[in-house]
């Protein structure tokens, strides 16, 4: 819950900050999305671009997105039902963090389908960051792990 409010504190502070900076003919966009990867549950994504405007189409700029999950792997250990009553006991075996933080150069491009709408095309090159960690409490082992790798978006 901590965790949550620091994290929609320092969002809010960026955006009300980013307002004078895209006043001054520099782009500025806010994103959020589902990302569903491949080894972790899926979530919600967050993320910002700050960066200058080439046209009224295009804007090159860089770009930072936030993707954290945490959970957990249980099993059930005992069930018992007494008097038509029935309770089940479980067991928290791993408990996973994980935490994508994907930073990009980035060319955002729009489409308009009307004077004040229009879609975007995204895409850049990038280097994506992986903070993992695990706490396994069966063996009495905690481990932490970060991974890097180039992306093309």
């Amino acid at each position: 819950m901590k965790r949550t409010v620091v994290f929609s504190a320092i969002l809010l502070t960026l955006v009300i900050a980013s307002t004078g900076f895209a006043q001054r003919g520099n782009a500025f966009n806010v994103s959020a999305g589902y990302v569903n990867p491949t080894d972790l549950k899926g979530g919600m994504f967050f993320g910002f671009m700050f960066g200058m405007v080439v046209d009224d189409a295009v804007n090159v700029g860089l770009g930072v997105d936030v993707f954290h999950k945490s959970y957990s792997e249980t099993s059930e250990v005992a069930s018992e039902e007494t008097e038509g009553m029935s309770k089940t006991t479980y067991e928290t075996s791993v408990d996973y963090t994980r935490t994508m933080l994907p930073i990009n150069l980035l060319v955002n491009v729009k489409i308009p389908t009307s004077p004040y709408y229009g879609y975007f095309i995204r895409g850049g090159l990038g280097y994506d960051l992986l903070f993992s960690k695990e706490e396994n409490y069966e063996l009495n082992k905690e481990q932490s792990n970060c991974f890097r790798q180039k992306v093309f978006i």
